[in-house]
């Protein structure tokens, strides 16, 4: 195919991704749903507009080892080492239990074992793509249940590697002493990558990163980030392993330095984009004929995956002492197939394992469960309620008794919904202004942090009532909400509303859209991101022509009321 055609290509791709996606948005379906169907509108399966689908999905790995290297920006050694329980015991049992039973239920069927074997690997698998930016759009990513989310989905991304290793062997009729021999060879080169890593992190990687700095230059420093991702990726993959854990490790060698949140903002743009194209090459290699055709096999086989995958992890969970509530809202979000099964189902066709006809069956199963997983996550918490109400009720009114008897002496006090960056730097203006404050959120880092230690800071999500109510809120002089989610704030809001008319509540917003909703719903003063640093810059820049204080802060007052102003002309 030549360069123009590839390009026609791209722009037709480029085309219908931004009208399914709008649509998909204008009806606040997740956008994961959108870049699917996207790609099977697009795909050879499709009206067969696209077709140069190996190229694409070549680019658009990146996408998964760029969100691995985001992964490993939140995660350290010792943070880790703190969720071993959930990595190795309640992830490896996940991954066991589910290959047993879904080799057995296929043997049952008259499959071979080696068939049977692989379709377990590919099913046993959750999306690491869905469930992060899923959980991410709707602030669980460091809830209890989304942080052991991500460690059973940390282990599955290591369970990869011996798989890799053994379908090729399977192909080939290997003994099995000879499997055994590369599947420790594995294992020895895993450890060794490990450690080669984090040597050149300490001695090689941080130093570039500091003289990057100095240099003052942007582009140096976001393509410095750039080769790092990359670079890990490769090193790995050179040694047999997945290009995401090399990102995940990259990731987590930066993930103590200084430059961590910068880092974070330049890989973003890459990342969404790649992982967009990602989802749409997966829509692409689905053969939406095999759907049509074996409709009456694929639906007790897509949500028998569900169910099962739910059972199960929720089964192991709690046998290890994890709460019904976390242990289901985990079970319900892993339950859908991964990413990294369509990369053991092209494997185990290219080495003879899978005809295509059961290639296209498990690959149209493991689509379909991705299609319903953003709806799912979504659910969770409903389905946890639902189902675990009682154990969803002590563990609140355990969370609320907390609440109440570390604030139950304060008053006049300002309360902050969500201690990240913002919420630090709020507190800190606070205890110099001698105002008392206290703090919720639902990061068991950030309220186990050791600078947290003398610091009101309690675990609670800000938007139910008997929090707000243990809190303090009918006896608050204010509250700041600093997480930006549009739905969590407008639940905060109607909640805060109910117990205390009055109080004054600054929110922040990510979008002048939802300015007026937010002022409708009860908020006192809303904060659009745009506007900080723009005003902070002209309220220096006056400052340093010697104007008063007072001016200063005159001036500032019009600009922000007229901005306001002009947003809302804008919006009627």
């Amino acid at each position: 195919m030549n360069n123009h055609s590839f390009l026609v290509e791209i722009l037709i791709l480029l085309v219908v991704s931004i009208i399914v996606i709008s649509v998909f948005r204008r009806f606040h379906m997740p956008s994961i749903i959108g870049f699917l169907g996207a790609g099977m509108i697009t795909g050879p399966y499709g009206m067969g507009w696209v077709l140069s689908v190996e190229d694409l999905h070549l680019l658009s790995e990146f996408g998964v080892v760029f969100l691995l290297f985001t992964i490993g920006l939140e995660f350290s050694l010792s943070r880790l080492w703190a969720m071993r329980h959930s990595v190795l015991f309640i992830g490896g049992g996940q991954v066991f239990v589910t290959v047993g039973l879904i080799t057995a239920l296929a043997m049952s069927l008259g499959y071979s074992w080696e068939v049977a074997f692989v379709v377990a690997g590919a099913l046993a698998m959750s999306s690491t793509a869905i469930v992060i930016k899923q959980l991410t759009e709707q602030v669980e990513l460091k809830s209890r249940h989304g942080q052991m989310s991500i460690g059973i989905l940390l282990f599955q991304d290591l369970a990869v590697v011996p798989f890799l290793v053994m379908i090729p062997l399977l192909g080939v009729g290997e003994a099995e002493t000879g499997m055994i021999y590369e599947l420790f060879w594995a294992m020895l080169k895993g450890i060794s990558v490990f450690v080669l890593m984090i040597s050149i992190g300490r001695w090689v990687i941080r130093p570039m990163f500091d003289d990057a700095v100095k240099s003052r230059s942007t582009e140096l420093f976001t393509f410095s980030v750039l080769l790092v991702t990359l670079g890990a990726a490769y090193l790995t993959e050179w040694f047999g392993l997945s290009l995401a854990l090399g990102a995940f490790l990259a990731g987590m060698m930066l993930s103590e330095t200084k430059y961590k949140h910068q880092i974070e903002l330049d890989i973003r743009p890459f990342q969404d984009v790649l992982l967009g194209l990602f989802f749409i090459t997966v829509g692409m290699i689905t053969d939406f004929h095999v759907i049509l055709q074996q409709w009456y096999w694929l639906i007790p086989a897509v949500f028998g995956l569900l169910l099962m995958k739910a059972i199960l992890i929720f089964g192991v969970a709690k046998s290890l002492g994890i709460e019904q509530g976390v242990a289901l809202r985990s079970g319900i979000s892993l339950a859908q197939g991964g990413e990294f099964g369509f990369v053991l189902l092209a494997l185990a066709v290219n080495s003879q394992v899978l005809n295509t006809e059961v290639h296209q069956f498990v690959l149209a199963t493991i689509f379909l469960s991705m299609l319903i997983a953003p709806f799912m996550i979504q659910a969770n918490g409903y389905f946890a309620v639902l189902l675990c109400g009682m154990s969803y009720k002590k563990n609140l009114s355990n969370i609320t008794q907390k609440v109440t008897n570390d604030l139950a002496d304060m008053s006049d006090h300002v309360i902050i919904c969500g201690y990240g960056l913002v919420g630090e730097r709020v507190s800190h203006v606070l205890e110099r202004e001698k105002v008392n404050w206290a703090a919720l959120d639902l990061d068991i880092d950030i309220i186990n942090g050791g600078h947290c230690i003398d610091a009101h800071i309690d675990y609670g999500d800000a938007t139910h009532n008997e929090i707000l109510l243990a809190a303090g809120l009918q006896r608050a002089k204010a509250i700041v909400v600093t997480f930006t989610d549009f739905p969590s704030i407008m639940k905060l809001l109607d909640s805060a509303r109910k117990i205390n008319s009055t109080v004054p509540i600054v929110v922040r917003a990510n979008s002048e859209a939802y300015i007026d909703y937010l002022r409708q719903a009860g908020a006192t003063e809303v904060i659009p991101e745009f506007v900080d640093s723009s005003l902070l810059m002209v309220s220096q820049l006056l400052l340093q022509m010697d104007l008063s204080v007072d001016h200063v802060f005159e001036e500032m007052e019009a600009e922000w009321r007229q901005r306001y102003y002009d947003m809302k002309q804008k919006n009627q």
